[in-house]
């Protein structure tokens, strides 16, 4: 729209996008004790992974489900095995942007050009207020 020589400004947001439930065992003393309670809980049949970074690394990640009722029966099958374990909420986000035409631009776009861009990015969207 610039090259057109439509002034405006573009204009970002932040937006959630939905939530995940991270069912967790918090960091042990030392990776190779965490190490050990996981090939524990493999021996098990309990599928996790070690955590390597962020604030939980050494901890043991035991699934992300999109529906906190998975979660929840994977919390509670761990407490029925003897294993205290957590579940975190993840929010999703998703960045927005659009470009915002001044008023006295937006004269300058008409049905054609407006078709015209279209064509050029299907994905464009249009919204006037």
């Amino acid at each position: 729209l610039l090259s057109l020589g439509v002034a405006g400004r573009l204009v970002g947001k932040e937006v959630k996008t939905g939530e995940e439930y991270w069912v967790y065992m918090s960091p042990l003393s030392s990776k190779a004790a965490t190490l050990r309670l996981l090939k524990e809980l493999q021996a098990r049949k309990i599928d996790g992974f070690l955590i390597t970074q962020g604030e939980l690394a050494n901890g043991i990640s035991l699934g992300i489900f999109q529906f906190e009722n998975s979660a929840q029966a994977v919390l509670e099958r761990l407490e029925l095995a003897g294993y205290q374990a957590q579940i975190k909420k993840i929010s999703r986000q998703q960045s927005l942007y659009w470009f915002e035409v001044s008023t006295p631009d937006q004269r300058l776009l008409d049905d054609g050009t407006l078709r015209a861009l279209l064509k050029d990015f299907p994905s464009l969207q249009h919204l006037q207020e």
